[in-house]
């Protein structure tokens, strides 16, 4: 996928053809919804373009990202190839918004892209339960798309569902309410199981959570394996203890604005290829 992905890039790169070598260290796990083809996606771009010195927008980092997205997931919706370019929190919509900016919580965001309105606010920290099941979004996808073809009123319910936990969410992120952002994403999670995207070890992650203290635990993602994010008022170290005694690799993460910083160093080797760090 990697090689298909350099590949695309080098077709779509709107300057002449410079060939350079990419060597990628990174903390991600592939296959497991935590956004890791958008972060190199991202990354590779924005290397490329800097290599080039081409001045480009976020906008066109995102649209080149998205391109090589294609690689990865086939028809990808576009969320993590626009978080990874802009980071911080993103309210996503595939269809776009049509909602006046001062309505709601979309007060207090801005837009970044038609389909993405960025806050200023963050989550707390987030723990990390990694099912050991690599998932597949272009699976995944199909399986709803085939659920909704069979009973298109029962999924639109369901999303409709789906729609009002993310609002309870972002209002308790906003609040800084762990307690309700836990609960809205325990329902969340509930009507996910419904659509079929959940699996063993993504239930026993969740459960286990719940056990141990966590507000709220839900996949990430498209599920059928990868991760289960889940939040606590406290440490969160009782949580993690349970994941990794049941032989789940866990951590924890603490959301980060900060912009990420990046170093793009040439260096000539054969005529007409650089190296890329």
């Amino acid at each position: 996928m990697v090689s298909l992905a350099l590949k695309k890039l080098w077709n779509i790169l709107p300057f002449g053809k410079t060939g350079f070598a990419a060597t990628l260290e990174t903390e991600l796990p592939p296959s497991a919804g935590l956004g890791s083809s958008a972060a190199f996606s991202v990354a590779l771009v924005r290397c490329a373009l800097s290599l080039q010195k081409f001045e480009a927008t976020n906008l066109d980092v995102r649209a080149f990202a998205h391109e090589l997205e294609k690689v990865f997931h086939g028809v990808p919706s576009g969320l993590d190839d626009t978080v990874a370019t802009f980071g911080g929190t993103c309210l996503f919509k595939h269809s776009g918004f049509d909602l006046p900016q001062n309505s709601g919580f979309i007060a207090d965001g801005f837009a970044v892209t038609k389909q993405a309105i960025a806050f200023p606010f963050h989550p707390p920290p987030l723990l990390v339960g990694l099912t050991g099941v690599k998932r597949n979004t272009k699976n995944m996808v199909s399986k709803v798309r085939d659920q909704f073809q069979q009973d298109r009123q029962r999924v639109e319910n369901l999303f409709g569902k789906v729609d009002k936990c993310l609002e309870k969410g972002l209002w308790a992120i906003r609040s800084g309410k762990v307690k309700e952002l836990g609960g809205a994403m325990l329902k969340n999670q509930y009507y996910l199981k419904k659509l079929g995207l959940t699996c063993p070890e993504i239930d026993t992650l969740v459960e286990l959570a719940i056990e141990n203290g966590a507000c709220g635990a839900k996949l990430t993602g498209a599920g059928g394996g990868g991760a289960v994010v889940a939040v606590c008022q406290d440490s969160g170290n009782k949580v993690l203890s349970a994941w990794e005694s049941a032989g789940f690799q866990a951590w924890k993460v603490y959301p980060n604005p900060k912009k990420v910083k990046l170093k793009c160093k040439p260096q000539q080797q054969e005529a007409g290829q650089t190296s890329l760090w």
